[in-house]
C-alpha cells in the first residue's frame, strides 16, 4: 500500500497536481519514516509546496509553507544530497517574500502614508538586508521622513526634519558620492537644513 501511495504521488506530480502530490508525499513519509524512499518523499513534499508558491504580488501562504517544509527536511536529513537544492530554493523563497514586503512598503509611500512607509521600509531592511532594492529603500526612507515633515503641523516639523537629516547621515555612511540616489538625497538634506534654520529663526522671534 505504501508503494502504491508513493507511485500515486509521483503520478500526481507528473500531472502538475502539486497540492495533491505534496499531500501524498507527506502522508507517505508520516507512515514510512524509516523507509528507503522516506527522504525523497519528504523532499518532494517540500518541493511541491515550492511549486505552489505564487508570485510576489499574490498571496504568500504557500511561500511560508514551503519555507517551513524545507527547513523541516534539512533538520531531519542534514546530510542529504538534496540540502544544496533546498538552500537554493529557500533563497528564492526569501527573495519572493522580500519583493512582497517591498511592494507593500512602496504602496504606503505612493499613497502618501509616510509614517507607515518609514516603519515598513525599516522593517523590510531589518528582515531582508540582502534585498535587491536596498539603495532605493534607504533613499525612500529619507524621502518619507522629508515628506512627512513637509506635510506635518508646525509643532512636529522640527523633530521630523531632524529625523530626515539623521536618515541622510545614515545613507551617506553607506554609499559613495557616485550613488545614483545621492544627488536627490543631498537635496532633501539641504532642504531640511534650510527648513530647520527657518524654524529656529521663527522660534527665536517668538521668544
Amino acid at each position: 500500500a505504501s508503494e502504491i501511495l508513493f507511485n500515486s504521488a509521483a503520478c500526481s506530480f507528473g500531472l502538475k497536481q502539486y497540492a495533491v502530490a505534496g499531500f501524498q508525499y507527506k502522508t507517505y513519509f508520516e507512515n514510512n519514516a524509516t523507509a528507503d524512499k522516506a527522504e525523497e518523499a519528504l523532499y518532494m513534499n517540500a518541493y511541491c509546496a515550492y511549486l505552489e508558491s505564487l508570485e510576489p504580488e499574490l498571496d504568500q501562504t504557500d511561500t511560508y509553507k514551503a519555507i517551513e517544509t524545507f527547513k523541516i527536511f534539512v533538520s531531519i536529513f542534514p546530510e542529504s544530497k538534496y540540502v544544496p537544492e533546498c538552500n537554493t530554493f529557500l533563497d528564492n523563497l526569501r527573495l519572493k517574500l522580500s519583493q512582497t514586503a517591498y511592494r507593500s512598503a512602496r504602496l504606503y509611500f505612493d499613497m502618501g502614508e509616510y509614517k507607515s512607509s518609514i516603519v515598513a521600509f525599516e522593517n523590510l531592511l531589518r528582515e531582508y538586508p540582502e534585498i535587491n532594492q536596498k539603495e532605493e529603500v534607504d533613499f525612500l526612507i529619507i524621502k518619507s521622513h522629508y515628506l512627512l515633515a513637509v506635510n506635518s503641523v508646525p509643532e512636529k516639523q522640527k523633530e521630523r526634519y531632524e529625523n530626515t537629516i539623521r536618515a541622510f547621515e545614515n545613507f551617506k555612511e553607506q554609499y559613495t558620492e557616485g550613488n545614483k540616489y545621492m544627488k536627490d538625497a543631498v537635496e532633501l538634506y539641504e532642504k531640511s537644513q534650510s527648513a530647520l534654520r527657518r524654524i529656529t529663526k521663527n522660534l527665536t522671534k517668538e521668544s
